[in-house]
Protein backbone atom coordinates (compact mmCIF):
# COMPACT_ATOMS: atom_id res chain seq x y z
CA UNK A 1 0.00 0.00 0.00
CA UNK A 2 1.32 3.42 -0.93
CA UNK A 3 1.34 6.01 1.79
CA UNK A 4 1.02 9.63 0.77
CA UNK A 5 -0.52 12.94 1.75
CA UNK A 6 -3.95 13.50 0.28
CA UNK A 7 -6.63 16.11 0.83
CA UNK A 8 -10.14 15.05 1.77
CA UNK A 9 -13.22 17.16 2.30
CA UNK A 10 -14.52 17.25 5.87
CA UNK A 11 -17.40 19.09 7.50
CA UNK A 12 -14.93 21.84 8.38
CA UNK A 13 -13.41 22.05 4.89
CA UNK A 14 -10.50 20.43 3.02
CA UNK A 15 -7.94 18.69 5.21
CA UNK A 16 -4.59 17.12 4.30
CA UNK A 17 -3.96 13.67 5.81
CA UNK A 18 -1.32 10.95 5.61
CA UNK A 19 -3.06 7.89 4.21
CA UNK A 20 -2.60 4.53 2.57
CA UNK A 21 -4.26 4.96 -0.83
CA UNK A 22 -6.09 2.05 -2.49
CA UNK A 23 -8.12 1.23 -5.59
CA UNK A 24 -6.58 3.78 -7.92
CA UNK A 25 -6.94 6.59 -5.42
CA UNK A 26 -10.64 6.08 -4.65
CA UNK A 27 -10.19 4.79 -1.08
CA UNK A 28 -7.82 5.76 1.72
CA UNK A 29 -7.07 4.18 5.08
CA UNK A 30 -5.85 6.62 7.71
CA UNK A 31 -5.83 7.38 11.41
CA UNK A 32 -9.05 9.07 12.39
CA UNK A 33 -8.84 12.75 13.24
CA UNK A 34 -8.85 12.02 16.96
CA UNK A 35 -5.81 9.74 16.51
CA UNK A 36 -7.14 6.61 18.22
CA UNK A 37 -8.43 4.41 15.40
CA UNK A 38 -8.32 3.80 11.67
CA UNK A 39 -10.97 4.80 9.18
CA UNK A 40 -11.68 4.04 5.55
CA UNK A 41 -12.56 7.12 3.50
CA UNK A 42 -13.89 7.62 -0.02
CA UNK A 43 -11.36 10.18 -1.24
CA UNK A 44 -13.54 12.11 -3.71
CA UNK A 45 -16.35 12.79 -1.22
CA UNK A 46 -14.68 12.49 2.18
CA UNK A 47 -17.33 9.95 3.24
CA UNK A 48 -16.17 7.61 5.98
CA UNK A 49 -17.06 4.01 5.15
CA UNK A 50 -17.89 2.17 8.35
CA UNK A 51 -16.81 2.82 11.93
CA UNK A 52 -14.16 5.44 12.57
CA UNK A 53 -12.41 3.45 15.30
CA UNK A 54 -11.35 0.34 13.38
CA UNK A 55 -8.04 -1.34 13.76
CA UNK A 56 -5.92 -0.95 10.64
CA UNK A 57 -6.58 -4.60 9.80
CA UNK A 58 -10.37 -4.09 10.08
CA UNK A 59 -10.18 -1.04 7.80
CA UNK A 60 -8.13 -3.02 5.27
CA UNK A 61 -10.67 -5.89 5.36
CA UNK A 62 -13.53 -3.43 4.80
CA UNK A 63 -11.66 -1.92 1.83
CA UNK A 64 -11.12 -5.40 0.36
CA UNK A 65 -14.83 -6.22 0.69
CA UNK A 66 -15.78 -2.93 -1.00
CA UNK A 67 -13.35 -3.44 -3.87
CA UNK A 68 -14.64 -7.01 -4.34
CA UNK A 69 -18.18 -5.71 -5.00
CA UNK A 70 -17.17 -4.26 -8.35
CA UNK A 71 -19.11 -1.07 -7.59
CA UNK A 72 -17.82 1.95 -9.52
CA UNK A 73 -16.47 4.21 -6.78
CA UNK A 74 -16.09 7.17 -9.11
CA UNK A 75 -18.83 9.34 -7.60
CA UNK A 76 -18.57 12.95 -6.49
CA UNK A 77 -21.22 13.21 -3.78
CA UNK A 78 -23.19 11.23 -1.25
CA UNK A 79 -26.37 12.14 -3.16
CA UNK A 80 -24.99 10.48 -6.29
CA UNK A 81 -24.38 7.13 -4.61
CA UNK A 82 -27.74 7.31 -2.80
CA UNK A 83 -29.46 7.38 -6.21
CA UNK A 84 -27.70 4.17 -7.25
CA UNK A 85 -29.77 1.84 -5.07
CA UNK A 86 -28.19 -1.48 -6.03
CA UNK A 87 -24.69 -0.07 -5.59
CA UNK A 88 -25.66 1.50 -2.27
CA UNK A 89 -26.93 -1.88 -1.02
CA UNK A 90 -23.73 -3.64 -2.14
CA UNK A 91 -21.56 -1.02 -0.43
CA UNK A 92 -23.58 -1.20 2.78
CA UNK A 93 -23.25 -5.00 2.85
CA UNK A 94 -19.50 -4.77 2.19
CA UNK A 95 -18.95 -2.09 4.83
CA UNK A 96 -20.79 -3.97 7.54
CA UNK A 97 -19.72 -7.43 6.39
CA UNK A 98 -23.21 -8.72 5.63
CA UNK A 99 -24.90 -10.24 2.64
CA UNK A 100 -27.48 -8.22 0.75
CA UNK A 101 -30.93 -9.74 1.10
CA UNK A 102 -32.40 -11.18 -2.05
CA UNK A 103 -35.93 -10.05 -2.72
CA UNK A 104 -38.48 -12.79 -3.08
CA UNK A 105 -40.26 -12.97 -6.36
CA UNK A 106 -43.83 -12.09 -5.49
CA UNK A 107 -45.01 -12.54 -9.10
Amino acid sequence: MKRKTITITTASGPRPIEAHVLDGGMLAIHLNFLGYGWTLTHVQTGLAFGPKDNTKKEAEACAARIMATGVDLNFKSEAEIMKRRKDKAKLRAAIYGTQTKKRRNRG
